[in-house]
Order: structure tokens, then C-alpha cells, then sequence
């Protein structure tokens, strides 16, 4: 592919509703005339040191994805307001972007990747549904108040400190999170437990997918099961998945049901930052289910039973 075939075949195309670049590595510049007004789909994948521009013109946009060292913040913000219809937009793998603005009304998927000197996000995006990150601890700002999913994995050397509870405080209490990491990442402090509110206390289903480290004895379970709840003190819904030294699957799920809090003292101290109680006084009944090879069940019920004021049963 080359500079010359490209044009070529782009307009021998005039219906086109779907394109993706992946590996041209003789193509040097990508131009898209408006010629295509049925283009709903552009994947620029792995497209690194020869390509030298992307100019596009598609009204009708939908799904953007980019894998390219070239796009720059300027670059990114001028093209988004160019195609206003974008409801999907993937960046992964960037080396120059490092403070984007995503403003738009009709997004509703967002995936940043691996954009290694990214150092800030501003996103503006009110009907924002699902939100992928991927990489290091950035300063976010967002009114993405609608989310219903956000998928996180930060590097391995992260560590839950007052930063990363801040940009997790940032993802408006998204229903659903699936988090991929190290155990040990995933535990706050103490000292910022009792400083610091819960950054995710409406989340109510926690998907945690463990890689590394995974919890082998019985402490190091009850005390990332205590480390979540402080997370989202409310879940309804967690579950916990890894993999074995064998490569077998293990996972412990919680269901949690609730009613309405009793208090032994005005302001306990651990819901004092919360503007609604913890599990610790309103938790019902729990349901565990779990499959693997440790004894997980007795101690996780004897922590429960030591915590929860008011339970009523363990399943």
C-alpha cells in the first residue's frame, strides 16, 4: 500500500460504511475525501514511524478507533469537533498526547489506552455509558454522571494512595466496575481510610479480575474483601476472579442485601465522611459462593459476623 493505490481505492468505494488500516507500512499520508457520506467506522491500527498526516472528512462518524504515534492533543481536539456525531472513540498507544479535552453530547464509549505521557483528561461528555483506562494514575475531571461501566487496569507498580482515590472519585459512581490488578494495589492505608471518604460508595456491582499476587491465605482475603467495602461500602453485587499457579480458575462471588441502618452511636467513625451509613449497620444477608482450592469460607464468615451489626444470615 502507498500513497498512490490508497486514493484509488478509497474512491473506487463510494458506499463505504466501514474501514480499518491496520499495517500499511508504505502509507505515508491518509486522506479521506467527503466522498464517502456512509462511513460510520475507522479503525487506524498500527500505523507507526512512515505515517506522517490523517486528514478526514465523515459527517456521519460514529466509532473512531486510533493507534498512532502522529495524533497530538490540538489534533485530537480539532477532529472530535469536526465530527460531533462520534458515540464511540478508542485511543490507545499514544506517545504526544498529553492533555485531552473530550467534549461532546453523543459519546457513549470511551476507551484510553496505554497513552504513556498522558498527565490529564478533562471529559465533558453528559451521556457518557462506558468508560475504559488504561495505564498510569492521570488527573481526571468529568461530569460523566450517566455511567453505567467503567473498566479500569492501572500499572502494576500503582499503589491506592491519595491520588488514585481521587481519580476513582472522579468516575461519578459508574453501577457497574471491573477492575483488573495485584491484590496488594488495591488496599488503602489506614491512615487514608479514616481520612478520606469512600471514593465509590454508589457503586454497586464490583468485578475484580487479579493478576499476580493473587490471595493464597486466609488473611490476605479477608483483608482485601475489608479493603473493598471501604471502596464501595454498599455493594450488592462482588466478585472476586484469578488465576492459580496452574493457570486454573478461582473465584469467591458475595451477593448483599440491606435494610434500613441502626445506629449504636450518632456518627460512627467509619461513615463519618459517607453521606449514607456502611454495610456495617445495615448489611442483612450475605450469600457466598466459592470455587477453588483454600478454605476461604469459614474465616470470611467470622468477619462478617464480627462487622455487620445487624446480619441475619450467611449462606
Amino acid at each position: 500500500m502507498d500513497d498512490q493505490i490508497f486514493p484509488s481505492l478509497i474512491y473506487s468505494c463510494p458506499v463505504l460504511e466501514e474501514l480499518e488500516i491496520g499495517r500499511c507500512y508504505g502509507l505515508k499520508n491518509i486522506h479521506l475525501p467527503a466522498c464517502l457520506p456512509k462511513l460510520m467506522s475507522i479503525k487506524l491500527l498500527l500505523c507507526y514511524e512512515e505515517l506522517e498526516s490523517f486528514e478526514m472528512e465523515a459527517p456521519n462518524l460514529k466509532k473512531l478507533v486510533l493507534n498512532s504515534r502522529i495524533v497530538t492533543d490540538k489534533w485530537l481536539h480539532g477532529f472530535l469537533s469536526k465530527h460531533p456525531l462520534i458515540e464511540s472513540l478508542e485511543l490507545h498507544s499514544f506517545c504526544m498526547l498529553e492533555r485531552i479535552k473530550i467534549s461532546s453530547d453523543r459519546m457513549k464509549s470511551l476507551t484510553i489506552d496505554q497513552c504513556i505521557n498522558l498527565v490529564g483528561a478533562n471529559i465533558v461528555t453528559p451521556n457518557l455509558r462506558r468508560l475504559d483506562y488504561c495505564g498510569h494514575v492521570i488527573s481526571l475531571s468529568s461530569n460523566a454522571f450517566t455511567l453505567s461501566e467503567v473498566s479500569l487496569k492501572f500499572e502494576e507498580n500503582t499503589s491506592l494512595d491519595v491520588e488514585t482515590i481521587e481519580f476513582l472519585a472522579k468516575l461519578s459512581h459508574p453501577k457497574l466496575l471491573i477492575w483488573r490488578g495485584l491484590a496488594k494495589s488495591l488496599i488503602a492505608p489506614k491512615e487514608l481510610r479514616e481520612t478520606l471518604p469512600s471514593p465509590l460508595y454508589n457503586v454497586k456491582q464490583l468485578k475484580l479480575k487479579l493478576y499476580g499476587g493473587n490471595p493464597r491465605y486466609r488473611d490476605e482475603v479477608i483483608e482485601l474483601v475489608d479493603a473493598l467495602l471501604w471502596i464501595s461500602p454498599l455493594l450488592e453485587i462482588l466478585l472476586i476472579e484469578w488465576k492459580t499457579d496452574d493457570l486454573k480458575d478461582e473465584k469467591i462471588s458475595f451477593m448483599f442485601s440491606y435494610e434500613a441502618p441502626i445506629y449504636k452511636s450518632k456518627n460512627p467513625s467509619c461513615c463519618k465522611f459517607l453521606p449514607v451509613p456502611c454495610w456495617r449497620h445495615c448489611l442483612k444477608t450475605i450469600k457466598i459462593d466459592y470455587f477453588g482450592r483454600y478454605a476461604y469460607l469459614k474465616p470470611l464468615k467470622k468477619y462478617f459476623h464480627k462487622n455487620a451489626e445487624i446480619l441475619e444470615s450467611i449462606l
